[in-house]
């Protein structure tokens, strides 16, 4: 984690800290290179996400108009109901820019 902060003489500079006493080191100065190689990936992290977000959201209002699909909350707490009791359900699973369905039981997920 990146943080701005003051040193023990008062100059505020980025630095690099872990979570509170879990990991890592607190208040460690990094150098410009290595801040901008963090920024850098952190950056190009986000807009990865960012993207796929977006491509799932379009798949899945494109999957819901092509097929008249409505979502339901009764359907999926009954078909939810079924799942932890055992019962094989079908899941559609977003992957390479499109939802393939696929059947699944609690068991494989214990």
């Amino acid at each position: 984690m990146l943080h701005r902060e003051a040193d023990a003489t008062g100059t505020v500079d980025w630095r690099q800290i872990g979570g509170l006493n879990e990991h890592g080191c607190y208040n460690t100065p990094i150098d410009d290179a290595e801040c901008l190689r963090i920024a850098r990936e952190t950056r190009a992290y986000e807009a990865a996400f960012l993207d796929q977000a977006i491509r799932f959201r379009k798949a899945l209002r494109d999957l819901f108009a092509c097929e008249g699909l409505r979502y339901v909350r009764r359907t999926y707490d009954l078909l939810m109901r079924d799942f932890r009791k055992g019962a094989e359900v079908e899941v559609r699973v977003f992957h390479r820019g499109r939802f393939e369905p696929h059947r699944v039981t609690r068991a494989i997920y214990e």
